[in-house]
C-alpha cells in the first residue's frame, strides 16, 4: 500500500501479528525502552517491580529509559542485582534541533533519543548529558542538542525512539531525505553497532497518535535496507501489566489536570499495549523482523555497566605531606578532649575509650575525610558568620563533638554512636547541617571553589502520590 512518504507498506493485520510458529526467535525479547515512575507523572512503572517482572517473563536483561533524567538509576540496579537480571542504564533525551543554549519554540523542535549506556565510559557520558541538559539546556523539558551528543557519544548506543523521536517526526513532516542524512550523522557518530532504527507498534488504530506507526515502520525498514542501518524493535513500556492501564490514564490526568471523561474526549496519546510484553507477544507483533527481535538480545550483550554501591566516593582533603586522614582526625579531636577534660582526668579516660572506639569504625569504613570536610566548611561558615544548626544523629558521635562540628557533647546526654554509624551500615552517614536561607549559597559556592564543581551536587527528593492525597469524589 504506497502512502505519501514514499515507502511502500504491507499494512495487512494479519501479517503483522500473526505468529510464525517456525520462526520464534531463538533468543529471549529484552525490553530497551522503558519508562519508570521517575518519568513523572507518565511512567507507572514502579522501579523495584520492573526487574522482578522481567524475571518471571524469562528476561535475563532490562533497561530503564525514563523522560530526560536517571533518576531510577540506583534504584533500578540495586532491585535487578536483586533479582537476578542484568540492569542496562538508559534515558530518553529530549534532541533540540537548534542550540541547547537557545530558550525559544518550547516542544516544537524537539525529538526523544532512546541513550544506552554500552560500558563505563558511556555510563559516564550518560550522566553528563543527564546534567547538562538541565542545567544548561532546560526549556520545559531538559533538552541536549547534537552539539552535546557529539562531545559525549563515546560508549552509547542510540536508538530513534518512538513517533516523537527525532527522526520520526522529520519522516512524518515528509522530509526523507534530511532525515537519511540525519541517520547517516548519528550512524558515524555512534558507530556502525552504536545506532539502531527503532520499530514500535502498538496496535492502536482508534488513537490517532499511533495512527502512522505502521507506515513509520515502513519507513524506517527502507532506511535501514538503503543505508546498512540496523533495526531494533521496542514496545514503549509506560506500565507493567495490561491492567494496568486505566490507572496509568489516571495518572496522565493528573500531570494535564484533566478528568477521565475530558481526557478520553480528546486523543489518546497511550494504548493499551505499552505494557511489559513477553518475547512470545513480541514476536506475534513482529512476525517477519526476528533480526530487529534478537537485535534486542544483541543489544543487551554490548551493554555492561558495573556501578559501585556502598562505597565512599569522597573529595581529597588537603592535609600535610606524609600525614594520613585517620592521623589528622585524630589529632585533632585528642587536642580538643585534652581541653576540655583537662580537669576531669575520670571524664577524659570515658571520654578516650568513646573516642577510639568512634575512630576505629570510621577509619575501618574510610570516613575520616567525611569529617574532615564538614568541619572545614562549618568552620568556614561560622567564621563569616553565618548562622549554622546541626540536626540528626550525627550529634551522637563524640568525634562531632570534638571536631566542632556539634556543640553538643554526647556522653553528657547518653547517646548512642551507633544510631548514627556502625560497621554494619553499608550507606553513608549523614550530619544534617542547617544555614540560614539567605546565606546558604555562600556556603555551597566555597564547598564547589574548594572542592571542584563536579564534587558538589543538590540532592533531589521526590514525593509520591498517597492514596489520602485524591480529591473526594463529587
Amino acid at each position: 500500500m504506497p502512502h505519501r512518504w514514499g515507502f511502500t507498506a504491507d499494512l495487512s493485520p494479519c501479517r503483522r501479528f500473526a505468529a510464525r510458529e517456525n520462526a520464534m526467535p531463538d533468543v529471549p525479547f529484552i525490553h530497551l525502552h522503558l519508562h519508570s515512575e521517575y518519568s513523572l507523572l507518565d511512567g507507572a512503572c514502579r522501579v523495584k517491580d520492573i526487574p522482578k517482572r522481567a524475571a518471571e517473563l524469562g528476561m535475563p536483561a532490562i533497561a530503564v529509559t525514563d523522560h530526560g533524567n536517571m533518576h531510577a538509576t540506583i534504584e533500578f540496579y540495586r532491585a535487578c542485582q536483586e533479582a537476578g537480571v542484568k540492569p542496562i542504564i538508559g534515558m530518553e533525551a529530549y534532541v533540540c534541533e537548534h542550540s541547547r543554549l537557545e530558550k525559544r519554540d518550547g516542544r516544537a523542535n524537539t525529538g526523544h533519543m532512546v541513550l544506552l549506556a554500552r560500558n563505563q565510559t558511556g555510563y559516564r557520558n550518560l550522566l553528563k548529558l543527564a546534567s547538562s541538559a538541565s542545567l544548561e539546556g532546560f526549556y520545559y523539558t531538559p533538552r541536549v542538542d547534537h552539539e552535546l551528543l557529539a562531545a559525549h557519544a563515546e560508549g552509547i548506543i542510540a536508538l530513534t525512539a518512538c513517533l516523537g523521536g527525532e527522526i520520526p517526526k522529520i519522516i512524518t513532516a515528509g522530509d526523507i531525505e534530511r532525515a537519511k542524512a540525519l541517520c547517516c550523522w548519528y550512524q558515524d557518530l555512534f558507530g556502525p553497532d552504536g545506532f539502531y532504527l527503532e520499530l514500535q507498534d502498538h496496535n492502536t488504530p482508534q488513537r490517532v497518535f499511533y495512527a502512522e506507526q505502521p507506515q513509520m515502520n515502513a519507513v524506517l525498514r527502507g532506511i535501514s535496507a538503503e543505508l546498512g542501518i540496523p533495526l531494533v524493535v521496542t514496545n514503549d513500556t509506560h506500565y507493567l501489566l495490561r491492567e494496568d492501564f486505566d490507572a496509568h490514564e489516571v495518572l496522565i490526568c493528573i500531570g494535564t489536570q484533566k478528568t477521565l471523561e475530558e481526557h478520553r474526549q480528546r486523543e489518546m496519546n497511550y494504548s493499551t499495549e505499552q505494557y511489559l510484553k513477553s518475547t512470545e507477544e513480541m514476536f506475534a507483533v513482529f512476525p517477519d523482523d526476528v533480526q530487529a527481535l534478537e537485535n534486542t538480545a544483541h543489544i543487551a550483550d554490548l551493554c555492561d555497566v558495573t556501578i559501585t554501591l556502598d562505597e565512599p566516593q569522597l573529595p581529597e582533603f588537603t592535609i600535610p605531606e606524609g600525614a594520613t586522614w585517620d592521623g589528622v582526625l585524630r589529632e585533632v579531636c585528642e587536642t580538643r578532649l585534652n581541653a576540655v577534660y583537662a580537669d576531669d582526668p575520670a571524664g577524659a579516660e570515658r571520654a578516650q575509650e568513646r573516642l577510639d572506639y568512634e575512630l576505629g569504625v570510621i577509619s575501618e569504613k574510610g570516613l575520616s575525610p567525611y569529617f574532615l570536610i564538614v568541619r572545614d566548611f562549618l568552620d568556614w561558615a561560622r567564621e563569616q558568620d553565618i548562622l549554622v544548626g546541626i540536626r540528626g544523629s550525627g550529634a551522637g558521635a563524640i568525634v562531632s563533638y570534638l571536631t566542632n562540628i556539634s556543640y553538643l557533647n554526647p556522653l553528657d546526654y547518653g547517646l548512642w554512636f551507633e544510631r548514627f554509624l556502625s560497621l554494619d551500615r553499608a550507606s553513608m552517614p549523614d550530619i544534617d547541617c542547617d544555614f540560614e536561607d539567605r546565606r546558604r549559597a555562600e556556603v555551597i559556592e566555597y564547598v564547589v571553589q574548594k572542592y571542584g564543581a563536579d564534587k558538589v551536587a543538590q540532592v533531589a527528593t521526590f514525593g509520591t502520590l498517597q492514596p489520602r492525597l485524591a480529591p473526594p469524589a463529587s
